[in-house]
């Protein structure tokens, strides 16, 4: 569990949970959490294919400087609990809010963001759930 947090990020790499193929983080919950988000993702950001980096785990920058989501990145994970998550842009972002991919039974509650309506992208997931 992760809970309690205020956070300020200062790159376009947003906080991502990801395991390798054919393996999952499980079991997370992240909840009561407001991170102060660095904005100015691009287009070519959000719709950026993010490699498979085995041999590069767990290196944060091992995908690159960006990732294509600007609060959450979640890949190879299930059972993942997100509750009461506040966003905050300095600038405006053309990524998606949360992005997840090989992602099997996520439960999302009150996800919000400064400026609009949260946004994510789901690629190969099941069992998700958003309140």
């Amino acid at each position: 569990m992760i809970s309690n947090i205020i956070a300020t990020t200062h790159s376009l790499i947003p906080s991502s949970i990801t395991a390798f193929p054919g393996f999952y983080v499980e079991n997370v919950v992240i909840r009561d959490m407001i991170i102060q988000c660095k904005g100015g993702g691009t287009e070519t950001d959000a719709e950026r294919v993010v490699p498979e980096m085995e041999r590069a785990y767990p290196e944060n920058r091992m995908f690159g400087h960006s990732l294509p989501a600007y609060g959450l990145y979640f890949r190879h994970a299930r059972n993942i609990t997100l509750d009461n998550i506040l966003f905050n842009r300095l600038e405006p972002d053309s990524r998606v809010t949360v992005y997840l991919e090989d992602a099997h039974q996520i439960k999302i509650r009150d996800l919000r963001t400064d400026e609009k309506e949260p946004t994510i992208s789901e690629i190969n997931t099941s069992g998700i759930s958003i309140k």
